[in-house]
């Protein structure tokens, strides 16, 4: 009973982990990818310092919400296996 309680809250987890690195994903893509692509070309409406400002910690959850659904995975007969 316990194992199963506590698969089903790894589950969830993980579940929610790739729900929230997915709206990280389109954060970047939609805001920060053309804030950078504008810089770039000299069309910037934000100053290099506001784009880091502002998106500086979206680029550290984003690379710690990657690492996270990979802690998630559990021992299975020997070998490892997602809980999905």
């Amino acid at each position: 009973m316990a194992v199963d309680y506590r698969a089903s809250i790894a589950r969830e987890l993980l579940s929610t982990e790739e729900k929230y690195l997915q709206t990280l994903e389109i954060i970047h893509d939609v805001f920060y990818v053309p804030c950078e692509a504008a810089l770039m070309s000299n069309r910037a409406i934000l100053s290099s310092q506001n784009v880091k400002l502002i998106f500086t910690d979206l680029l550290q959850l984003r690379h710690l919400s990657r690492l996270i659904p990979l802690k998630l995975i559990v021992p299975s007969h020997g070998r490892m296996a997602r809980l999905s």
